[in-house]
């Protein structure tokens, strides 16, 4: 059974399904009163409904049960390098489906790019992203995807855990790791496809990044910021993360 992200406030037991959410589940899934549907609050709670009406532009769903979400996981930010063409799409759909619950486009001296990244058109388009791998992934929340920002406005942010910036030179991930307790939160800094420069690595490590190289091979940058997010969310995940 697919889940569906409301965005409207629950009154009375019942709440309103619009938008893409609406129609796909009126065009693509041909759902009917009586119907029932898995349903995600913002805060991450998870809710079975029932369908009570369809109107022409959205139906309603009255609740039937309700269960609070634990929040205890862990928590990633995957600091990624823009990417050319759509290798960047691909890295936030997929790091999404694996755990990433917040990704910040980063913008590095060589990132092909460039800074008309900043354009909300494409910013819009990574949301959608987001929100459809949520979904198909049955995340708990919509993970967030911010505004594209310099390198070192991200490396000198706060993200109160484990900080790791991927590089060819370092010490090797799994040492990395054991040189934490298993942490609550953890950001990723993951390079454009020519990676990062000698200065912009000593200033990432004088704001605490630890640097790490992951294997024996050296990875696309597509390719590490999904690969390694997917091992912090092996290693470091919560047994008692919300799984409902």
């Amino acid at each position: 059974m697919p889940q569906f992200f409301i965005s409207e406030e629950i009154i009375d037991g019942r709440c309103v399904l619009r938008g893409d959410d609406f129609h796909h589940l009126i065009r693509v899934r041909r759902i009917r009163p009586g119907e029932r549907i898995l349903l995600r609050e913002k805060s991450g709670n998870r809710i079975m409904g029932r369908v009570a009406e369809i109107f022409d532009t959205y139906l309603t769903v009255d609740i039937i049960d309700r269960n609070e979400n634990s929040g205890n996981r862990l928590s990633i930010t995957l600091c990624a390098c823009l990417l050319k063409g759509k290798n960047f799409d691909l890295a936030i759909r997929m790091a999404v489906e694996i755990g990433v619950d917040r990704i910040l486009p980063v913008i590095s001296s060589r990132t092909i790019p460039g800074r008309e990244d900043r354009g909300g058109h494409r910013i819009e388009r990574w949301r959608k992203i987001a929100r459809e791998a949520s979904k198909q992934s049955m995340r708990s929340v919509i993970a967030k995807i911010e505004n594209p920002v310099d390198f070192n406005e991200a490396v000198g942010s706060e993200y109160g855990g484990a900080k790791i910036i991927a590089h060819i030179e370092g010490p090797d991930f799994k040492n990395v790791l054991r040189g934490y307790e298993r942490p609550m939160n953890a950001a990723i800094l993951t390079g454009p496809e020519g990676g990062f420069t000698d200065s912009e690595l000593a200033v990432a490590e004088g704001n605490g990044w630890v640097r790490s190289r992951f294997g024996f091979t050296s990875l696309r940058a597509e390719t590490a910021a999904v690969v390694i997010p997917a091992i912090l969310v092996h290693e470091w995940s919560s047994d008692n993360e919300d799984k409902s």
